[in-house]
């Protein structure tokens, strides 16, 4: 659904959703006699997804906009599916859920732009996202486990009303949080792919034409 309040300075946009699925492809686990458990694309007899998304954009003032998001995701390996775990172990992963599929993620932004002289405005903001724990690979092996986290990132800068010259100052995960993005089992060993730690930089942008 799509709805928009009589002043128009609220947009409201959601949707709820199912997926029946049959033999879909998910990265698991094949037993190969040398080399022991490694990963490979298999197919998972019956699945599903039930989930729902909201998304609401305000506008309270002159200039002033502030957006917020969620979605819901429960997913689910149906009926008696046995396969290898990571550790080369055959487990029954009926009522497990898809790998790397968070059940909540939750996104904000505010922005705030002014004018500050003939053609030129100058804007702050900020957003905030947050994501649910979850596992890598099929199996729930807590080595795997992916923990919730939650990130913020800043801007601020000057740009012309025409919007072809832009400078900003920015900053992304300005807490420094540690997170990772997802984690693998290697043979004998455990892969964490962590994603960027504070990074700050400034941008100098111009649109020809």
């Amino acid at each position: 659904f799509k709805t928009t309040t009589t002043d128009r300075k609220l947009h409201l946009d959601g949707a709820l959703f199912y997926y029946d699925y049959q033999d879909k492809q998910i990265l698991g686990r094949v037993l190969d006699p040398l080399f022991g458990p490694l990963l490979q694309m298999i197919n998972v007899p019956k699945s599903r997804v039930t989930g729902a998304e909201l998304q609401a954009s305000w506008f309270p003032m002159e200039g002033l906009s502030v957006t917020a998001g969620g979605s819901y995701i429960d997913s689910e390996v149906l009926d008696g599916f046995v396969n290898y775990d990571p550790n080369g172990t055959l487990v029954d992963f009926k009522g497990e859920a898809f790998p790397n599929t968070p059940k909540w993620q939750l996104v904000s932004d505010v922005s705030y732009r002014w004018p500050v002289s003939a053609g030129l405005d100058a804007f702050v903001g900020g957003g905030a996202s947050w994501q649910d724990a979850t596992n890598s690979q099929l199996g729930n092996l807590p080595l795997l486990n992916v923990k919730a986290y939650s990130l913020v990132d800043l801007r601020a800068g000057v740009e012309t009303q025409d919007h072809r010259w832009k400078l900003s100052v920015w900053g992304r995960n300005v807490g420094d949080t540690v997170y990772a993005t997802t984690i693998n089992r290697d043979l004998d060993t455990t892969v964490r792919f962590t994603g960027m730690p504070a990074t700050w930089g400034v941008t100098l942008s111009y649109l020809a034409g």
